[in-house]
Order: structure tokens, then sequence, then C-alpha cells
């Protein structure tokens, strides 16, 4: 997933580099980190909770019951 929004970065420098205008890279590389834990997280926590569930052998209807 990093490595995607790297590429992302990457090719918006590019085209902002290519109009003439000048973006610090530090800023948006900054920006995009921001916006992968925001999205990384809840995932990382979603991930964690079901490997909690397979080492205890229970389901998420035998947890909200």
């Amino acid at each position: 997933m990093l490595t995607m929004v790297a590429l992302i970065a990457n090719l918006i420098l590019f085209f902002i580099a290519k109009s003439g205008s000048s973006v610090n890279s530090v800023v948006l590389i900054v920006v995009c980190s921001v916006i992968v834990a925001i999205i990384g997280l809840p995932l990382l926590i979603f991930f964690i909770f079901h490997i909690y569930l397979m080492i205890t052998g229970r389901t998420t209807r035998e947890l909200i019951k």
C-alpha cells in the first residue's frame, strides 16, 4: 500500500514539475504518509482483532452474543 502511495506521489511530482510549478516534495510525501496512516490504522486493528479470534478459536457471532 505504501508503494502505491509512493508511486502516486512521484507521478504528482512529475506532472507538477513538468508544468513548471515548484512544490516541496517533502510536504507531498508527508501528506501521503498521513493519508496512508489514517487508512492503514483501522485495517491493522481489524487484522489484529481477527488474529485474536483465530487464536481463541471463536467467531464474530460468538463474540457478539
